[in-house]
């Protein structure tokens, strides 16, 4: 936040400036606008978590494990919940994707730096994929799932629960992580012959880039064919524009996702 408010105040500055006078006050008016909203309280730095809910208090517990430097006790707290009757979905969608998302908001919010941060999801990261090998696996539906974050998304837990999620329900999951340049997706739709694809994008600044990536995947001959879903941050408040970015639809989750697929591949 601290960094776009001194870029706001710098091009206040350069434009009451530079700009004639027939348009300078209008643009400084609009600028010391913008900066006046630092001064409100943003609603969307509480915290994600709520203490009256069992999951909502083990993801508490495990980041403040994982603040204190101790990946075996947060990975226990996870592992105890699953021998204690949980799901590796309940714990994936109530727990783990909850705590990461906490995780997002003190970054943004200054609250942690930068290697608190990769620490955390360096572990979250492993303990999902050490839960996979506890999971109950459907059979395999002879479909395949591609998932991937479009370029410059540099975020990919919520991309891998959804990729498991598919995994789970029986499908081929292909997921290739984060910031994946648009050319290596339409490679990989080609190569593994993706039934669907799931785009992810964090930041508004991406769709346009989710735009171009569906408009080269659509440009193959598998690609023409593929269903596309896209999800992430960058929907959040945004579903309505998949069509427009020519998606076939959204999903706000991993179950959503699973289901969207369903609905658009086998029916």
């Amino acid at each position: 936040e601290r960094h776009v408010r001194s870029s706001l105040e710098h091009l206040r500055a350069v434009l009451e400036r530079e700009l004639p006078e027939t348009v300078g006050p209008l643009a400084v008016d609009y600028l010391d606008r913008a900066l006046r909203s630092f001064e409100k309280p943003n609603a969307h730095n509480s915290t994600r978590l709520r203490p009256d809910t069992p999951h909502s208090r083990l993801a508490a517990k495990y980041l403040l494990a994982l603040f204190q430097g101790d990946r075996q006790w947060a990975t226990r707290l996870i592992f105890d919940a699953l021998e204690n009757g949980d799901s590796v979905k309940e714990l994936l969608v109530h727990v783990l994707l909850p705590a990461q998302s906490e995780i997002g908001r003190m970054w943004h919010a200054d609250e942690i730096n930068v290697a608190e941060e990769h620490f955390v999801s360096a572990t979250t990261k492993t303990v999902m994929a050490q839960l996979m090998s506890h999971a109950e696996f459907r059979p395999n539906n002879g479909r395949t799932m591609l998932a991937a974050g479009v370029a410059g998304n540099h975020v990919d837990i919520g991309l891998q629960a959804v990729a498991d999620f598919f995994e789970l329900e029986g499908w081929r999951a292909i997921q290739l992580g984060a910031d994946v340049p648009t050319y290596d997706i339409v490679q990989a739709v080609e190569y593994f012959e993706a039934d669907l694809v799931g785009l992810s994008a964090s930041q508004t600044t991406q769709l346009e880039t989710v735009r171009q990536t569906i408009k080269a995947i659509r440009s193959t001959e598998r690609g023409g064919a593929v269903k596309i879903i896209v999800g992430g941050f960058a929907f959040a408040e945004s579903e309505y524009l998949a069509p427009q970015l020519g998606a076939d639809g959204y999903a706000p989750d991993p179950a959503a996702a699973v289901e969207l697929g369903r609905q658009l591949v086998f029916e």
